[in-house]
C-alpha cells in the first residue's frame, strides 16, 4: 500500500473515535473504501493513533539529515553571515541552526574566523579571507536583494553557484593575495610585540617562588627537641 496521505490519516482517526476507540472496527470500517487486500494495516492503525494521542499530529515528519561535517568555502560563509546577524549566539544553538556539526562550528568560528563565542576578541592578527569570502562579502548584499527572503544557509549556497560559474577570478585572487601578505607583516608585528600565535594569548611571565613546603608534626617536634638541647647547654 501506498504512504497514506493527511487526509486518510484524519479519517482513520475520526473511525477510531467513532467506533468506541477500536483499533479492529476501525480495520474492518476501512473494508468498504480500501477493500480487503489494500487497506492500512491494525499495526498501520495503532501507530497513527498513538502518535495522534502523543504528539497531537497527523503529519508524516521525515527524519532530519545528517549534519554536515566539513569546512567548505561554503559552510565557512554560512557561519560568517550567522555571525554577522546574531554575535552572541551560543555554538550549539548555531550549528543546529546551521546544520552543521558542532565541532565543525568550532573550527570555523575559531580558526578560520577568529571568533571566540562570549569572550572578548584578543589582539592577535585574523586569518585572511579566501578569495571566495572576499568576493562574497561584496556580493552579499546583491544576492539578498535578488532573492528575497532567502535564508542564511542559502545566501552561501547561491554563492556558491555563482563563484563557480564565475569565470575571471583575477580580481579577487589579487585581494587574497594582497591579505595574505598584510597577515603575514600583523603576524610579525604582533609576535615582536610579545604576542604569541601558538594559543592566541601573550606570553606568560615567569613562574612565581614556591612557597616553603609545610612540615610535618614530625619534624616541628624534632626541631622543638633540637631547640632544648641547645637551651640546655
Amino acid at each position: 500500500m501506498n504512504r497514506l496521505t493527511n487526509e486518510q490519516r484524519l479519517q482513520i482517526i475520526e473511525f477510531y473515535y467513532q467506533n468506541q476507540c477500536s483499533v479492529r472496527n476501525v480495520f474492518r470500517a476501512l473494508r468498504p473504501i480500501y477493500g480487503l487486500h489494500n487497506r492500512p494495516s491494525e499495526q498501520t492503525i495503532n501507530a497513527i493513533v498513538t502518535k495522534f494521542r502523543t504528539q497531537f499530529t497527523l503529519l508524516d515528519i521525515k527524519p532530519t539529515t545528517r549534519m554536515r561535517t566539513v569546512c567548505t568555502e561554503e559552510n565557512i560563509a554560512s557561519v560568517s553571515e550567522s555571525v554577522a546577524e546574531d554575535r552572541e549566539m551560543s555554538i550549539r544553538r548555531r550549528s543546529q541552526q546551521l546544520g552543521l556539526c558542532y565541532s565543525t562550528t568550532w573550527k570555523i568560528l575559531r580558526k578560520d574566523l577568529g571568533v571566540k563565542p562570549y569572550k572578548f576578541m584578543s589582539d592577535k592578527p585574523k586569518r585572511p579571507l579566501s578569495a571566495y569570502m572576499i568576493w562574497l562579502n561584496s556580493a552579499r548584499d546583491q544576492i539578498k536583494r535578488e532573492n528575497p527572503g532567502i535564508k542564511v544557509t542559502e545566501v552561501a549556497k547561491k554563492g556558491g553557484e555563482l563563484w563557480r560559474a564565475m569565470k575571471d577570478k583575477s580580481e579577487w585572487e589579487a585581494k587574497a593575495a594582497q591579505a595574505k601578505e598584510n597577515y603575514e607583516d600583523a603576524v610579525r608585528e604582533f609576535e615582536a610585540n610579545g604576542g604569541s600565535t601558538a594559543n592566541g594569548t601573550t606570553k606568560k611571565r615567569g613562574k612565581a617562588a614556591k612557597k616553603p613546603a609545610k612540615k610535618s608534626k614530625k619534624q616541628e617536634s624534632e626541631d622543638e627537641d633540637d631547640e632544648e638541647d641547645e637551651e640546655s647547654d
